[in-house]
């Protein structure tokens, strides 16, 4: 998996894509063309466009996944968007999670140039109201577009001495608990999207950790995931 740069502020708050007025998109589409297409070179088995915070820079994204691999003659490559949002609700911009997905479908209206769609880098306390957006969104359209989710740890920055704060964020095992509880959730929506409509499946699921997630943070999801295999079969 190739992954692409990324950004943040100096004083710690996250990052809202707020470009200078001169920055138009256009330059946004040259700017990730040139990145995406160098990283397409390459034959990547998969590219991860992540932490995107904001309406106009998804919408460019897409168009520059769409129309770079119209023009390859190999399959298209198995690429996912990952949103930053600031709540349960809304993109670090402030716009809605919903907007966001309309605007990927109007790009790519089947899951041909982009397999999957999440979240990444915000708080697991909002990954459940998120997650069910896009659960509803892959069952009312019966996508095959899979779901990817990775929250942050969850712990404030103390951007005066330049360090996290002790005591905030979650445990490993409430963190490992929340994503099962999406992925419940996923399941329970789209069974039940299923039972009223055929061509609905259960989207793949992706799970993980982002920023000051551990090695330690990742085992107590697999354990939590292979408990949830074992009660499954």
């Amino acid at each position: 998996m190739m992954k692409k740069d990324g950004a943040a502020m100096a004083d710690g708050s996250e990052y809202t894509g707020k470009y200078p007025q001169h920055v138009t998109r256009q330059d946004l589409v040259d700017f990730h063309t040139k990145k995406t297409q160098a990283l397409l070179d390459c034959k990547p088995d998969g590219l991860a466009v992540e932490t995107i915070p904001n309406l106009e820079e998804i919408g460019v994204v897409c168009q520059v996944l769409r129309d770079l691999q119209e023009k390859q003659e190999s399959p298209p490559v198995a690429c996912w968007i990952s949103m930053a949002c600031r709540n349960g609700k809304e993109l670090n911009d402030g716009h809605s999670i919903q907007d966001a997905l309309e605007v990927i479908r109007t790009f790519d209206s089947d899951g041909r140039w982009i397999a999957a769609v999440g979240v990444n880098c915000c708080d697991s306390v909002h990954i459940a109201s998120l997650v069910q957006t896009l659960a509803d969104a892959c069952s009312n359209y019966s996508l095959s577009r899979g779901i990817v989710v990775y929250p942050n740890s969850g712990e404030a920055w103390d951007a005066t001495h330049g360090e996290w704060k002790d005591g905030t964020g979650t445990t490993d095992t409430e963190f490992a608990d929340r994503l099962m509880e999406v992925v419940e959730l996923v399941e329970r929506i789209c069974k039940k999207r299923s039972a009223q409509e055929e061509g609905v499946g259960v989207p793949k699921v992706v799970l993980g950790g982002c920023c000051r997630t551990s090695d330690q943070t990742i085992a107590a999801l697999r354990r939590r995931i292979n408990a949830w295999n074992e009660q499954s079969n």
